[in-house]
């Protein structure tokens, strides 16, 4: 599975695509496929060192 991590403060340069464990579920729980998502204002904050939070990396 590939995900998105955010490995460090800063840009779209920090953003790293990394081969993931496709993740199993528990009892009473599911998985679900995502083919597509967009960024949000939050996440573009971040991205650009505007978001008054500390972000937690990852």
């Amino acid at each position: 599975m590939q995900t998105y991590r955010l490995e460090g403060f800063g840009g779209t340069e920090c953003l790293v695509m990394r081969d993931e464990a496709r993740p199993e579920p528990k009892p009473h729980e599911v998985v679900v496929r995502v083919r597509a998502t967009s960024l949000n204002r939050r996440d573009t904050m971040i991205l650009n060192g505007t978001y008054p939070l500390q972000p937690r990396q990852g």
